[in-house]
């Protein structure tokens, strides 16, 4: 099965904020198109701003995922914005929930008025947007792959390629460990419930055997 997209993250080494997006391009191009944009004064986005008054060094770019379709693409990038907070002006540049429409929810056009009067999310309002990012809301939900099809998604995640199909080394494996280490993590300094810890731990055994390195380019 032929690749459709990538999900990826920007990340700014001054504070750590980081902006997820998706692309079917490869993420060179896309990372070119970030920087085009930048460099345009008419451009007036959140990024684009925080990429000029910080300096394109001051940025780079790395391959979260891979997906399969344009479902999958969307709901990969949902989760990824919410996993990440990044619409959280605290912690990140995103101005929607992500998705094919790309618009803001009720709740998010809220929770970032919230943000910048410096209030914080009741737990209610962090319930709902978990149970919206759920199962129901995914676009792929209910859709099984085939035998044939599952074979191929596994075999093109084998091995130490990702994204462009470069292979990585040991410099680039260490510069991705420090992309998000310490204070360098959009989270360092929260408090995870030990609930939320078990989810993590839970999540991260079940992503252990579909694991595939990312491939990160600086400015």
């Amino acid at each position: 099965m032929n690749i459709y997209g990538y999900i990826y993250l920007i990340r700014n080494r001054i504070d750590g904020k980081v902006y997820i997006g998706q692309t079917a391009r490869t993420i060179e191009q896309r990372w070119k198109q970030h920087k085009k944009e930048a460099r345009a004064v008419r451009s007036n986005a959140h990024l684009y701003c925080a990429m000029r008054k910080h300096g394109l060094e001051s940025f780079d770019i790395v391959c979260l995922h891979q997906a399969f379709s344009k479902a999958e693409l969307d709901d990969m990038e949902r989760r990824a914005i919410f996993t990440h907070d990044s619409m959280n002006p605290d912690f990140g540049y995103n101005k929607t929930d992500g998705g094919a429409n790309g618009k803001r929810s009720d709740e998010t056009r809220k929770r970032l008025s919230e943000s910048h009067m410096g209030h914080k999310r009741s737990a209610e309002s962090r319930r709902k947007q978990s149970q919206s990012l759920m199962g129901h809301s995914s676009g792929i939900k209910g859709k099984k792959h085939s035998q044939a099809t599952r074979q191929k998604m596994s075999e093109s995640q084998k091995g130490n390629t990702y994204c462009l199909g470069n292979k990585l080394t040991k410099a680039h494996r260490r510069k991705i460990s420090d992309a998000v280490k310490g204070e360098n993590h959009p989270s360092f300094g929260k408090k995870l419930s030990e609930t939320t810890r078990q989810k993590m731990r839970e999540a991260r055994l079940r992503r252990k055997s579909e694991a595939s390195p990312a491939l990160i380019w600086g400015s």
